[in-house]
């Protein structure tokens, strides 16, 4: 394997470069994308956590005494 891209680098240094290129470019995609994900899904957690409680604070009432 590493012959095979010495060879590219030396006799064809374009597509050696392309092939680099091209291995960096999804490398970098993939790292952006995790992390845009991994964000989405905090502000999904944020959000249902925000949602449930307004619903709590919505639905509370005073309590009777001696009721858990």
């Amino acid at each position: 394997m590493v012959t095979m891209l010495e060879h590219l680098r030396e006799q064809h240094p374009a597509i050696a470069t392309y092939i680099f290129a091209s291995c960096m470019a999804v490398v970098v995609i993939a790292i952006a994308l995790f992390f845009y994900f991994t964000f989405q899904e905090r502000a999904k957690k944020r959000a249902r956590r925000a949602e449930t409680r307004l619903k709590r604070a919505g639905r509370q009432h005073p309590r009777k005494r001696g009721s858990p």
